[in-house]
């Protein structure tokens, strides 16, 4: 779990549960590949998934290319990103 800081607001971001992600695939949403017709249901989807109501208000008040952070920042959580890896 991470924290992500966005418009002065704290928002706590953790990763999609396998479950989460077979359920969206079920439903036609592949969050590591989305297509261009679908990617908003899926962010607004996956949201609701990680996000608290009053959340949702704010990201919805956001410019569009602030929430796509957040998204990615899920992403990262979900998959895990190489620079954030750590080494032994």
């Amino acid at each position: 779990m991470r924290e992500s800081i966005y418009e002065g607001r704290t928002f706590e971001v953790r990763a999609l549960k396998r479950k989460e992600v077979k359920e969206l695939k079920k439903d036609g949403f592949v969050i590591s590949n989305l297509n261009p017709e679908n990617a908003d249901d899926c962010l607004d989807r996956v949201f609701t998934m990680v996000f608290t109501a009053e959340d949702i208000e704010a990201i919805d008040n956001m410019p569009n290319h602030v929430a796509i952070r957040l998204w990615q920042d899920i992403l990262k959580e979900t998959y895990g990103a190489r620079d954030e890896e750590k080494t032994s």
